[in-house]
């Protein structure tokens, strides 16, 4: 019996080497290769018999649609010559007719390169496929065949189980039907129910390894099991995780549908349950937003049902009725609530929602941003930001703001409200957009303390002006060009403010009257050019605080002074010696003006009274102090039609001369300099004149009767005094060339540099005056060093003597006095660079070192660049004045800024946004930081900005922006907010 069993084990091991074993080896592989081709060959041959046979079987019948059924009868009798006919076209032609009749095209198709019929996609009776005769009534088709083939093929085997109609892949196993895909490390294939199951396959430690994914049309699915019926096109995963737009959706178990009459991805329709939606691409999720249940059309929108916020796999109380997430691929803007979750608790104004709005998505070329900053003082702010843009046409932004702050409360001494506003619109036309008209605008507009109280940023709080310019230019003509313009500008802190509204202009540019037609005149007269330009301009000044107060538009009104100024221009140059040019100038102005100040001195005795309160209690009055003031220049304005002309002639004369050094100075083989002199005459009378009666002389002290003051009667006046200046100027530029190093094998031996890229002196001689006929010297440098530090200076020299007690002029001169001929007054360097990581290469390659042979690393992304961007600013002004009989040096600035970002490590850096270090006062100017830290999906940092007059600071820790942007954790101290 011992034995038996033995005998039985033996057969059984005898049977399982010879039926499974072999079926993995090389040689068991060739021998289904080679039986999957005669498989192949057998289904081709078995293919044209049968089209052969359906060729004749045609030629005979009619086809007709019953019933859904193709009802196949005899046609009449008729006597075929069958060597007048070719068989091939007429089966071909009988095909195409019951292509025709037939509902379904694509169950009966023609092939066009043999015109036969495919066997593979005719379902018939089986008395057909073995004999054409007797001829069946009905062809039947499958009801339930698919109408694409299904590939699928898989890396390490291909069980098929004949019995069960089933088909079991292996390893990278792959299955295509139509634009779904399927892979995983295993797929059984039913064939009965058309049902694909995928998993996973487990390695010997059992890990999971070769995951399933589906896609459909760039909709692609990770999970831990997919089934998917090919028929109905409906699904099932089960542990989902899928990309939608910039975010990851994960569900438990999720049902897949995809619509039957299309395959495009918008016809897919997912339902989840216990889902979680977030946008880390962690295996775990650090955060996302949980939901029982959710509706997803991909690239389209996520639904959820009741939700709330999970962090790292904890519930938070944040909880949501329900979630909305617009998906879109093409666009990612779409119109929705701006949620916020920035509460803030202001001890000035209370607490406080900030930037909740809503966003507006009119098209793909314009949207608008509205938020809003509500506190429960009353206090609020409103934005309005939108950007618009029109391919080929124009682009540009347009941003508003307002804010209405209450201090303090109502009854008490430091109860105000305080209204801002600021408007800042940019529009720029392409070039493509129009040949002769353009179009421009750049605004920046509002009251002066607008961004010192809703902006931290430097750039902002610091600026010193607003300034803003439209314009729309028409070219009329060839030389002829019409402008009207409006412009702006606005002084921060006297919180003047300037608008020339409207300004026009048309303009006549270079024309050569007496230049010959045909051919090039050499002819003095032919170089004469003429241009012409007349404007009409506007001018209107008011303070900022009173643009929208009730009266006024009326204080608008009164200071409106608008002007039409004629500039014809006649100039031309000559040539004297062959290298002297000269340039003969004569200017001619004239201002058509509507009105006049006239001013009379009132020599009567003014008193004011100036009173100081109480700190603590402002009806208690400390002190009171009266300003007494002896007359006073009153003006008063006059309407009426009066002329301005502004005249002036000159000439100057100018030339190069090069000079060269023939010595060399370590790699500096040679020096070459151009100087430029240039020297002239310029004239014009004195409009201080009574001839001109443009300006008034009047005392403005009683008690000095001796003593007057020119005012202008009109504000397009020109400048008084008169001048006969001999002019003079000496500019250089000085430039070389080095020597390359021993290791550069370029054919070029040597390049060029500059050394100076210039260097100018100017002054004037005033011929017309009996004092002070020499003007201040003045003289500037720049110069660039290794192509990243650039250096300007500026130096100004007085050739008079200054009186030692109170620094002012004297007529006597510096050579004559002291042995020199001029003394420095004034001294100016500005020296600035910006430096990256690549900055050290520039400045080596500058220096002519070359890098070493040896391949330098590839930059790690784990350990980036500890400087990414710097920026250096250092500015010296130094006066030189007499004071207490002492030649005394004053620093009027002297200070370093900076601005810069440094990578701490990979996720740890900082950034700059200002900083400056006066070393005059010894103390930090208007510092700004910004340190932050990335968490993978996190971000968590801190503004600071300690600035005595500001300290503000503001701490995050947020999502990076994406779909989820709107979850952070916000806390910050304004400006307004006691420190």
């Amino acid at each position: 019996m011992q034995r038996i069993n033995y005998l039985y084990f033996f057969i059984l091991i005898s049977l399982f080497s010879s039926c499974v074993y072999p079926y993995h080896t090389a040689q068991a592989r060739r021998g289904r290769t080679q039986a999957k081709k005669l498989q192949k060959i057998e289904k081709q041959n078995f293919a044209k018999n049968l089209v052969a046979r359906l060729d004749s079987f045609l030629l005979g019948v009619e086809p007709k649609i019953e019933n859904g059924k193709i009802k196949i009868f005899k046609s009449p009798t008729i006597i075929i010559d069958s060597a007048k006919l070719d068989s091939t076209k007429t089966a071909a032609n009988k095909i195409s007719k019951l292509n025709k009749t037939t509902k379904d095209s694509s169950l009966i198709a023609n092939d066009s390169l043999s015109n036969s019929v495919d066997s593979t996609k005719i379902s018939a009776d089986s008395s057909l496929l073995d004999s054409i005769l007797p001829r069946p009534d009905y062809i039947k088709f499958s009801s339930d065949s698919l109408d694409a083939e299904v590939n699928y093929q898989a890396r390490d085997s291909m069980i098929y189980e004949l019995s069960e109609r089933k088909i079991y892949l292996y390893g990278e196993a792959e299955v295509i039907y139509k634009d779904y895909k399927l892979t995983a490390g295993k797929i059984v294939i039913d064939l009965q129910s058309s049902l694909a199951v995928a998993e996973g396959l487990l390695d010997s430690n059992d890990i999971e390894k070769e995951r399933p994914t589906f896609k459909d049309a760039g909709q692609e699915f990770t999970a831990k099991k997919i089934e998917f019926n090919f028929k109905s096109k409906k699904g099932k995963v089960y542990e989902a995780s899928t990309k939608q737009g910039d975010g990851f959706f994960i569900s438990e178990v999720t049902k897949f549908i995809s619509r039957n009459d299309s395959t495009a991805q918008e016809g897919d329709v997912i339902y989840s349950e216990n889902c979680l939606y977030t946008t880390c691409n962690h295996r775990y999720p650090h955060f996302g937003i949980r939901g029982t249940k959710a509706k997803v059309i991909p690239n389209r929108l996520i639904v959820l049902g009741p939700s709330y916020l999970e962090i790292m796999g904890t519930p938070t109380p944040l909880v949501l009725p329900f979630a909305f997430f617009p998906l879109n691929q093409k666009n990612d803007r779409s119109s929705g609530l701006v949620f916020s979750t920035n509460i803030v608790f202001s001890p000035a104004f209370g607490a406080g929602l900030l930037g909740m709005g809503y966003y507006f998505r009119f098209s793909d070329n314009i949207d608008l941003r509205l938020t809003a900053d509500l506190y429960m003082r009353g206090s609020f702010a409103i934005n309005a930001a939108s950007e618009y843009v029109s391919r080929y046409q124009y682009k540009g932004n347009f941003r508003f703001g307002y804010s209405r702050f209450i201090f303090d409360q109502q009854g008490t001494p430091g109860y105000r409200i305080q209204p801002d506003f600021n408007i800042n619109w940019v529009y720029n036309q392409d070039v493509k957009a129009h040949p002769s008209r353009t179009f421009s605008a750049s605004v920046n507009f509002g009251t002066a303390n607008y961004f010192r109280i809703n902006s931290n940023s430097a750039n902002q709080v610091l600026q010193g002006t607003f300034q803003s310019q439209i314009s729309l230019s028409q070219r009329l003509s060839k030389n002829l060009t019409f402008i009207i313009s409006a412009s702006h500008s606005q002084n921060t802190a006297t919180r003047v403010m300037t608008l020339n509204l409207p300004s026009s202009q048309l303009r006549l540019n270079n024309i050569s009257p007496f230049k010959r037609k045909v051919g090039s005149g050499d002819k003095w007269y032919e170089q004469i050019k003429f241009a012409y330009n007349i404007s009409f301009d506007n001018r209107i000044s008011i303070a900022d605080s009173l643009l929208f107060a009730p009266e006024g538009l009326q204080r608008l009104l009164d200071t409106m002074d608008y002007s039409i100024k004629h500039q014809p221009q006649l100039t031309f140059n000559l040539k004297v010696l062959k290298y002297i040019n000269v340039q003969p100038q004569l200017q001619y102005s004239e201002t058509w003006v509507f009105q006049s100040k006239e001013r009379v001195f009132n020599n009567s005795l003014f008193i004011k009274p100036d009173t100081t309160f109480n700190s603590e209690d402002r009806t208690v009055v400390d002190k009171i102090k009266f300003d007494t003031t002896f007359g006073r220049v009153e003006t008063s304005k006059a309407r009426g039609f009066y002329q301005i002309r502004d005249m002036s002639a000159g000439l100057s004369m100018n030339t190069q001369i090069y000079a060269f050094t023939s010595f060399a100075i370590g790699r500096l083989h040679r020096i070459r300099a151009v100087f430029r002199p240039d020297v002239g005459f310029r004239w014009r009378p004195d409009y201080q004149s009574d001839f001109w009666n443009y300006y008034q002389e009047l005392i403005t002290d009683s008690r000095y009767p001796d003593r007057s003051q020119f005012f202008r009667r009109y504000d397009a006046a020109p400048g008084g005094g008169k001048s006969a200046l001999i002019t003079y100027a000496l500019s250089t530029r000085i430039d070389g060339k080095w020597r390359k190093a021993a290791a550069d094998t370029s054919k070029e031996r040597y390049k060029n540099i500059i050394l100076l890229n210039n260097v100018a002196l100017s002054g004037n001689y005033n011929i017309a005056i009996d004092s002070f006929q020499w003007s201040v010297i003045n003289m500037n440098a720049n110069a660039t060093l290794l192509k990243l530090i650039t250096l300007t200076t500026n130096f100004s020299f007085d050739p008079y003597t200054a009186d030692k007690n109170t620094d002012r002029r004297l007529q006597s001169l510096e050579w004559n006095e002291n042995g020199r001929l001029a003394r420095l007054t004034n001294c100016n360097l500005n020296a600035s660079t910006s430096l990256s990581n690549g900055s050290w290469a520039e400045i080596s390659k500058a220096l002519g070192i070359q890098p070493k042979t040896e391949k330098t690393k590839s930059p790690n992304p784990n350990n980036p660049a500890f400087l990414q961007a710097l920026t250096l600013n250092y500015n010296l002004n130094v006066a030189f004045k007499y004071a207490n009989g002492k030649d005394t040096t004053l620093y009027t600035s002297n200070e370093l800024s900076l601005v810069g970002t440094f990578n701490f490590s990979k996720n740890w850096n900082m950034r700059i946004t200002r900083i400056g270090y006066d070393f005059s006062r010894q103390t930090l100017t208007y510092p700004d930081f910004t340190f932050s830290r990335k968490l993978h999906c996190w971000e968590m940092g801190v503004e600071w900005c300690p600035a005595p007059e500001r300290r503000t600071w503001r701490f995050f820790l947020q999502v990076r922006p994406g779909s989820l942007g709107f979850i952070r954790v916000p806390y910050n101290k304004t400006v307004l907010d006691p420190y």
